[in-house]
């Protein structure tokens, strides 16, 4: 037990803590990607409970921004994930790289009942998946890097970290992004965590809440199902293109973040100034 810590030191534990446990999930035997998702949870509880035993107090929870809804950044959270997704899917349509097709069902589902069922499959997201992982970064990881690092940094470091961890499933597993060159997934995962970092701590510095992290996460591994399960490859680039760590997606998080870091620049010039 080491309750004085620093959020520099806080961070590093957690870094260490967190990867390690990705290495030694990813190399049990058909480990699911679900439960590979729950890690930085898990970290973040080993680091409440047992490292810095902020578990114990109210306080501690509501610094992982659990106990505010943040809905006035939800819509945001929703929709910008689904343009770049329909920009790089659209791509491949036109060019016939890839075939807009039109299955009997969609993720396991009839058309008439993908209506509900998708609002399904979000909440539960939001709530299991997407919460695993981002109850870890933007909720634990983040702010203590912003802390101690400023917002810039912060943010890219905590997307260094979430591109990093996804490492040992791409290398050790066949679940996960399988398709293509190794080590060009490697880096697109990497470069695509790191340009959507500052978007997403965006919306988690601006509604103090993890929730919107959660959805905007959702939002993206949820929409970008659906149009895979639409797209029908024809060749081995189509992934690059319109995958969820494509090339069209890391350079609209790029502008993103760049005019992101703009208005918290701004933001911090007007508190320096009243």
């Amino acid at each position: 037990m080491i309750k004085q810590l620093t959020s520099k030191q806080q961070s590093f534990v957690f870094i260490g803590l967190v990867l390690l446990l990705g290495l030694g999930f990813s190399l049990i035997s058909n480990i699911s990607t679900f439960v590979y998702m729950l890690i930085p949870t898990l970290a973040t509880l080993l680091m409440m409970f047992i490292v810095t035993r902020d578990g114990y107090n109210k306080t501690g929870w509501q610094k992982l921004g659990l106990n505010k809804l943040g809905m006035h950044k939800w819509l945001f959270a929703i929709f910008v994930p689904i343009i770049p997704l329909a920009l790089g899917y659209g791509i491949v349509w036109i060019s016939g790289l890839s075939v807009l097709v039109m299955p009997d069902t969609i993720l396991g589902f009839r058309w008439a009942a993908f209506p509900i069922a998708i609002i399904a499959i979000f909440i539960s997201n939001v709530l299991t998946n997407s919460l695993g992982e981002e109850l870890g970064w933007r909720g634990y990881l983040f702010p203590q890097l912003h802390t101690s690092f400023g917002f810039i940094r912060g943010s890219l470091m905590t997307g260094f970290i979430h591109g990093i961890w996804h490492f040992p499933m791409i290398i050790f597993t066949t679940s996960y992004h399988d398709e293509g060159n190794v080590w060009i997934n490697l880096f697109l995962m990497l470069i695509s965590t790191m340009s959507l970092a500052p978007v997403i701590g965006y919306v988690r510095v601006k509604s103090e809440s993890v929730w919107p992290s959660s959805i905007l996460h959702t939002s993206h591994n949820v929409f970008w199902a659906v149009f895979a399960a639409l797209s029908q490859s024809k060749s081995s680039i189509t992934e690059y293109i319109s995958g969820d760590t494509s090339i069209v997606v890391i350079l609209f998080y790029a502008i993103l973040s760049l005019w992101v870091f703009k208005a918290m620049r701004r933001n911090q010039e007007k508190k320096i100034s009243s």
